[in-house]
C-alpha cells in the first residue's frame, strides 16, 4: 500500500504539472449554441480541472491509512495519527498555497512547484521503502517533468486571464499584471469607441472594475470634487478604494483638507498607481494622503436590519454611518435606509425612508447630521440592471435629516 501512495503522488505531480500545458486553453471562454451546451462544456471543462486531482487524493488517504498502520492493537492510534497528519497538511496547504505561494510565485509556478512537492513526496516514498533503484530514478525524472512547464506557461495564463475579463477581447497593450493574495490585477489599454487611445482598463478578478476614458473619468472626478465642495468646513477626508487614483486624486486637490487617509486592500492597485499619474494628477506622490494598505476586521456585535448590496454609506457623525438604498438578496431596488451607531454597536432602521428606490445613486454629507442622495435607477429586475442600458435615470433629490 506505501509503494501504491508513492505512485499516486507521482501521478498527481504529473497531471497538475501536465494541466499548465492546457489549463489556459480552459480558462478562456468558449461560444455555446445554447445554454444546454454552455452547461454540458462547462461541465467538461471542470471534469478535467477537478476530477483526476481528487480521485488521486481520495486514493492517496485509504492508501496512506492502510501502509502505515501497525498491527490490531495499534489501529486505532495510527489511523488517528494518519488522519490528524492529513487535516493538518489541508490547513498549511490551503494558507500556504493563499498567502505565500500565489502572491510570491504567481499560479503557473505555484502549481509547478506544488506538482514538484507531489512527485518529492513520492520519490522519498520509495526510497524509504527501498524500492528498486529504477522507480527511485522514474521518481527524480518525475519531478523534473513537474517543474519544466513553469517556465514556459506563464504568458499564456496571463492571456487566458485577459481573454475570460469582460471585454478581453478589446485588450491592447499589457501594462501591469499583479497576483496578491486576495486578487489579481491587470492594467491594459484598451479600445473604448471614444477617440481615445490612451484609455487604460483596471481588471479585478477578471472584472473591469475602473477605466480612464473620459466619460468615466469626469464622472470619477466629479465623485471626488463633490464631498469636498458640499461640506462646509472641509479638514479631514477618507477615501476607501483607490482604484486608479482619479476620484483620490480629485479630494487631493483641495487645498483646504488638511488630511487624507485612503483605504485600499489591494497591493496590486497600489503598485498600478504609477501608470495612471496623467489622469490621477500624480497623487501617489502627494504628501496630503497617507495610505492604508492592509488593517484588521473586528466583527460587530450586531447585524444589518435589511441585508443589501450597491448601497451608499454616508458618514453622518464621528459614530452613525447611514446606509441608503442598494438592491436587496433578489436585486430588487431598495428605499429602506438604515443607521449604524459605532458607539452603542448597533444597527437601526430610520424613521423614514426614501420616497423612491433607487440604486447605481451618489450619496453625501451635508453640515449638521444631515445627507443628500440623487440619481442613481428604480430598477426592479432581479439586479440585472447591465442588461437595461436605455433604463431611465432618477433626476430627484432627497435629503435626510438626522432627528
Amino acid at each position: 500500500a506505501a509503494a501504491a501512495l508513492g505512485w499516486v503522488q507521482l501521478a498527481m505531480g504529473l497531471y497538475v504539472a501536465a494541466s499548465l500545458l492546457w489549463l489556459p486553453a480552459v480558462l478562456t471562454p468558449s461560444a455555446a449554441s445554447s445554454f444546454g451546451a454552455f452547461l454540458a462544456k462547462s461541465a467538461l471543462r471542470a471534469a478535467l480541472v477537478v476530477l483526476p486531482p481528487t480521485i488521486l487524493s481520495g486514493m492517496a488517504l485509504p492508501l496512506a491509512v492502510r501502509g502505515f498502520s501497525g498491527g490490531a492493537g495499534r489501529v486505532g492510534r495510527d489511523v488517528g495519527a494518519v488522519f490528524a497528519l492529513n487535516t493538518a497538511g489541508a490547513i498549511c496547504g490551503a494558507l500556504a498555497a493563499g498567502l505565500l505561494l500565489l502572491p510570491r510565485l504567481g499560479a503557473p509556478l505555484s502549481l509547478a512547484a506544488l506538482a514538484a512537492a507531489n512527485a518529492l513526496a513520492g520519490l522519498l516514498l520509495f526510497a524509504v521503502l527501498r524500492r528498486p533503484a529504477w522507480r527511485t530514478v522514474l521518481a527524480g525524472f518525475a519531478i523534473a517533468l513537474c517543474a519544466a512547464p513553469a517556465a514556459t506557461v506563464s504568458d499564456r495564463f496571463v492571456e487566458a486571464f485577459l481573454r475570460a475579463s469582460g471585454g478581453g477581447d478589446k485588450a491592447g497593450e499589457l501594462l501591469l499584471f499583479h497576483e496578491g493574495a486576495t486578487d489579481t490585477i491587470a492594467i491594459v489599454r484598451k479600445e473604448y469607441g471614444f477617440h481615445d487611445p490612451q484609455a487604460k482598463s483596471l481588471i479585478t478578478n477578471g472584472v473591469a472594475m475602473s477605466a480612464t476614458v473620459k466619460p468615466v473619468w469626469r464622472y470619477m472626478a466629479a465623485e471626488g470634487h463633490l464631498p469636498v465642495l458640499f461640506a462646509r468646513e472641509p479638514r479631514t477626508a477618507m477615501h476607501v478604494g483607490v482604484g486608479t487614483g482619479i476620484t483620490l486624486g480629485a479630494v487631493a486637490s483641495h487645498p483646504r483638507l488638511h488630511s487624507i487617509v485612503a483605504v485600499e486592500l489591494s497591493e496590486g492597485v497600489i503598485a498600478g498607481l504609477p501608470l495612471f499619474e496623467v489622469e490621477n494628477d500624480a497623487v501617489l506622490y502627494d504628501p496630503s494622503w497617507n495610505a492604508l494598505i492592509s488593517g484588521t476586521f473586528s466583527a460587530t456585535g450586531t447585524r444589518m436590519v435589511t441585508g443589501r448590496s450597491r448601497a451608499r454609506v454616508v458618514l453622518l457623525s464621528g459614530t452613525r454611518v447611514l446606509f441608503v438604498g442598494g438592491v436587496d438578496a433578489n436585486g430588487d431596488a431598495l428605499r429602506v435606509t438604515e443607521v449604524y451607531d459605532r458607539a452603542a454597536d448597533r444597527f437601526e432602521a430610520t424613521r423614514g425612508q426614501l420616497a423612491e428606490a433607487r440604486v447605481q445613486h451618489q450619496a453625501f454629507a451635508l453640515p449638521g447630521g444631515r445627507a443628500i442622495v440623487f440619481g442613481g435607477r428604480a430598477i426592479v429586475f432581479g439586479g440585472l440592471e447591465s442588461l437595461q442600458p436605455n433604463a431611465q435615470a432618477l433626476t430627484s433629490v432627497e435629503i435626510y435629516d438626522e432627528p
